[in-house]
C-alpha cells in the first residue's frame, strides 16, 4: 500500500517538474520574443523617423 502511494507520489511530482519546466521555458521563450519584437520595433521607428526627416527636409 505504502509503496502504491510512494509511486504515485513520485508520478505527480515528475508531472508537476516538467509541468513547471513546460511553463519555464515558454515564458522564457515569450519574453524572449516580446524582446526581439520590441528591437524590431525600436529600428524601425529609428529608420521610420529617419526617413520621414529626410523626406521632410527636402520636400518642403
Amino acid at each position: 500500500m505504502f509503496r502504491i502511494k510512494e509511486a504515485h507520489i513520485a508520478k505527480l511530482t515528475k508531472q508537476h517538474i516538467q509541468l513547471i519546466l513546460r511553463h519555464l521555458l515558454l515564458s522564457l521563450w515569450v519574453f524572449d520574443v516580446e524582446k526581439l519584437i520590441g528591437r524590431i520595433v525600436k529600428r524601425f521607428l529609428v529608420v521610420w523617423e529617419h526617413l520621414s526627416g529626410y523626406t521632410q527636409g527636402h520636400c518642403c
